[in-house]
């Protein structure tokens, strides 16, 4: 499980950190935007989220191989693939990809065959990763450090749950606070009225993570996604 957890919360959170050298283009870079904070950044892109995927609450993933001009900017994306499919995900995505901007600090070492990016799209909190709309940064892969034990998921199992057999899953949104977890939020529940959302804030006091690094720097701005599974036996 925690190899699993491992790959998906790695995913997530270096969507980018795959192909940082890719294909050097000769296309010119759209030309420069007004200067846009991260906050304002993150409200703006939402804009793109699919209407049909917004209105029925559906949150979803699309998968693009992209080359990266020698600034780290996006260029030539394909669609690989969608999910779930019919919602728009990936035109979305290569909508996005196109507004894709050099970053002049980063150069980026080329590389022949292009890389995947994933594209996601959550509404529970409302954003849209990677975030196009300002430039593509290096990110080096988080890594764990310390990860809660058996004992202590069983300790906080909610009992009714265990009694009933039921199991559940809970993705988390938390932030980091030097290698600790912090300002965590439940972002999805499976079943809901079972406390496995409760449970699951509660292992977060045994994580700890090494903070992504951003062009070579700590990124303290940075969140995670956290899923945490409960098996009933």
């Amino acid at each position: 499980m925690f190899q699993k957890f491992q790959r998906l919360l790695i995913a997530t959170v270096v969507p980018l950190a795959l192909g940082l050298a890719a294909p050097a283009f000769s296309q010119t870079s759209p030309p420069p935007a007004p200067p846009m904070s991260k906050a304002e950044a993150d409200a703006a892109i939402m804009a793109y989220y699919p209407a049909k995927a917004r209105a029925a609450g559906v949150e979803g993933t699309a998968y693009l191989k992209c080359g990266l001009s020698d600034r780290a900017r996006l260029v030539g994306c394909t669609l690989s693939g969608e999910y779930p499919k019919s919602y728009g995900f990936g035109d979305a995505a290569l909508a996005l990809s196109k507004l894709s901007r050099d970053n002049p600090e980063v150069p980026a070492k080329p590389r022949p065959n292009g890389q995947e990016v994933e594209f996601k799209f959550s509404l529970n909190p409302a954003r849209i990763s990677p975030n196009t709309l300002i430039p593509t940064h290096f990110q080096a892969p988080t890594s764990w450090l310390a990860r809660p034990s058996a004992g202590q998921f069983f300790d906080v199992f909610p009992e009714r749950a265990q009694r009933a057999g039921v199991s559940g899953r809970v993705i988390l949104d938390c932030g980091y606070a030097d290698t600790k977890l912090s300002d965590c939020r439940i972002s999805q529940e499976k079943p809901v009225g079972w406390g496995f959302g409760a449970s699951a804030l509660r292992l977060t006091d045994y994580f700890r993570l090494k903070p992504p690094v951003v062009d070579g720097e700590i990124d303290t701005n940075a969140r995670v996604e956290l899923p945490v599974g409960f098996v009933a036996r």
